[in-house]
């Protein structure tokens, strides 16, 4: 039933999702940066389809669309045997599978784009309600515009980016009768992706602001906000399950040989996302310019961003409005300041520039997903996935059980080949295999017992990798092609 409403109603969840950005983001400001960002990022799509778990959304969006239902185990690999597949971002599947259909890896890659920008609008527009001048909240915006993008791929913890955003203006916006949206949206949440978390971080963080300056009436709407938003975490396929499914996520063994997952590097090639994290720290105050809940849910997302760098997106976001209320203050008594965002108000602020400005982010969206500028995108499947190497399985050994990388495993299910391994991890694999990938991974001794117990036809692998050299030299392998970027090996009949 929840697949079926959704299919249906695509386009009515993009109209309700652009509604109530209209109506946080009405300065000309928001809007302006809302078209330069959609082009910006959209001219980024070749970059944004490197991503290998990009493949298996839409491999598992093209199957539920077939099924007309979501699968309960998993068929894209031959180690999962049938165990339960907790899919937590099926609705995001299918839509990006239908935009693709529409018009190959050009729709995704545009959809993200859009969803990005109205993303940044929304938090310029939230910093100018609460007071920011233009000046500020553009500089924070472009500060942290590097690490924000630093997630830019099309996959579904952009709507956790969207929605985070969304959260936090209604909450912090004082205006307690948008708070019933909010569980409407966590219903759409939680059905995209295990971020949904990040809601009822939010929720909490305000729930303790208000319970410590004894506003009842306030904690009381926020109480039932969080209640609320947790009934409508139920509505989705997996039921109470789905706080499992992230449970597995955020503890999974293999994280610490993904990268996203790994502390914030201090070196030159983070070096803007350093400078974003050094410069707020810096001007971070311990005043009455911001209130609890966004202290400490900025000094929250600075840590776990220290831990984890996936996160730095969502630091941007819940920290952004800190650091401008505060530059804002640091910067009071300069003259120029004042006089630059007195006019820059005054322009921007008009009524007439704010429709003007609203039309044209309409009409650049409509421009954007026409496909008008395609041509000038060049998209193609990138050279970092092995296309040639699994069109040649497609084409030569279709059913054979092949050994993967892992980071190559989404890319290679998407075109048809059964792999051991890919990005859903414990989601879709029991902890057995997880373990044994791991231990091929490391090339730990005995690694070599899992190409029997799974009974393993091939071997697919980058050249490079550790476990190559036990291949090349055992004659009851054959290497059969080598591509631009990984080895195949057949397993010869006896």
């Amino acid at each position: 039933m929840i697949y079926s409403y959704a299919n249906n109603n695509i386009l009515a969840i993009f109209v309700i999702m652009f509604k109530v950005v209209k109506r946080t983001t009405p300065h000309a400001l928001a809007s302006g940066l809302f078209v330069l960002l959609s082009v910006l990022f959209s001219f980024k799509a070749n970059l944004m389809l490197t991503d290998t778990d990009f493949w298996w959304h839409l491999a598992a969006g093209d199957q539920i669309r077939a099924m007309g239902g979501i699968p309960s185990s998993d068929s894209f690999s031959f180690t999962a045997n049938n165990y339960l597949w907790y899919n937590i971002s099926w609705l995001w599947d299918v839509i990006y599978s239908w935009l693709n259909a529409q018009s190959p890896l050009y729709l995704p890659a545009v959809v993200t784009a859009i969803i990005n920008a109205l993303t940044l609008s929304i938090l310029a527009g939230f910093m100018l309600k609460r007071g920011v001048g233009v000046v500020v909240a553009l500089t924070v915006i472009l500060l942290g515009l590097a690490p924000y993008a630093y997630m830019l791929t099309p996959r579904p913890h952009e709507v956790t980016f969207l929605f985070t955003v969304i959260f936090y203006a209604i909450c912090a916006g004082n205006n307690r009768r948008l708070l019933p949206v909010l569980p409407l949206l966590m219903i759409l949440w939680v059905n995209m992706h295990g971020g949904f978390l990040v809601g009822f971080i939010i929720l909490g963080a305000y729930l303790l602001q208000t319970l410590l300056a004894k506003d009842k009436k306030s904690a009381g709407l926020f109480l039932l906000t969080i209640l609320t938003c947790l009934v409508a975490c139920m509505l989705n396929p997996l039921g109470i399950d789905i706080f499992e499914a992230c449970r597995r996520t955020l503890s999974s063994a293999l994280l610490p040989i993904i990268s996203e997952w790994q502390p914030l590097q201090f070196d030159l090639k983070h070096g803007l996302h350093v400078i974003y994290l050094v410069i707020f720290l810096a001007t971070f105050r311990f005043n009455k310019n911001t209130g609890i809940a966004e202290k400490l849910l900025s000094l929250l997302w600075a840590f776990s961003t220290y831990q984890h760098e996936r996160n730095l997106p969502i630091f941007v976001l819940l920290s952004a409005p800190v650091m401008a209320i505060n530059l804002q203050s640091i910067f009071a008594k300069s003259n120029w300041l004042a006089k630059k965002n007195e006019d820059y108000e005054r322009d921007l602020g008009n009524a007439k520039v704010r429709k003007a400005a609203f039309v044209i982010g309409l009409f650049i969206t409509c421009i954007l997903i026409s496909g008008i500028i395609r041509p000038y995108l060049n998209l193609n499947t990138p050279n970092t996935h092995p296309v040639e190497e699994a069109e040649f399985i497609k084409r030569n050994y279709p059913d054979k059980h092949f050994l993967n990388d892992y980071f190559q495993g989404g890319y290679l299910l998407y075109t048809g080949t059964k792999v051991f391994i890919d990005g859903r991890a414990e989601t879709a694999y029991p902890d057995e295999v997880v373990q044994d990938y791991l231990k091929f991974h490391y090339t730990q001794p005995g690694w070599e017992e899992i190409i029997p117990k799974y009974q393993i036809d091939g071997v697919i692998l980058p050249r490079g990798n550790p476990a190559l050299p036990f291949f090349e030299a055992n004659k009851a392998w054959e290497k059969v092609f080598e591509g631009a970027l990984d080895v195949v090996y057949i397993k010869q009949q006896k």
